[in-house]
């Protein structure tokens, strides 16, 4: 029989010793031996490949399942308000680059008459937008 250390020493031992790892964290990701988005982009075909393997999505609907809502609210809740605030300052400029290529799609529109309140034309401006929204983000447009 194999002689392993019992949960809560493994547990305890986790959550003291890895937080003091962040720099090592920090400097894998400022310097880290392979490119990420030449390793992503290799690694493509694998992706696919999994995505189309029924056995892979049950095994997604399964975990989902298997975490439920519990699990994503409480971590949602003791990290995710202290990251989203810390966060959103620093992707400022991010968000910018990308949402600014769909601002420029919707001011170059000149979208159809506007009709009275529940007119079916007032629907063809909603569907003007999504379709260049759409074809922007699609890369076609």
């Amino acid at each position: 029989m194999v002689q392993v250390k019992s949960l809560e020493t493994v547990k305890k031992k986790w959550g003291e010793v890895t937080p003091q790892r962040a720099p090592y964290y920090e400097e894998g990701v400022k310097t880290p031996r392979r490119s990420w988005s030449a390793q992503a982009s290799a690694a493509q075909p694998a992706y696919e490949a999994a995505m189309r393997d029924s056995a892979v999505l049950k095994l997604r609907e399964t975990n989902i399942k298997k975490a439920g809502d519990e699990k994503w609210q409480r971590k949602a809740i003791a990290v995710g308000a202290s990251r989203f605030r810390e966060g959103v300052p620093v992707a400022t400029e991010d968000y910018g680059k990308g949402v600014e290529p769909y601002l420029s799609a919707m001011a170059s529109l000149a979208l159809p008459e506007r009709g009275a309140r529940g007119d079916p034309k007032n629907y063809a401006r909603t569907k003007a937008i999504g379709d260049a929204l759409h074809k922007k983000r699609m890369g076609t447009g």
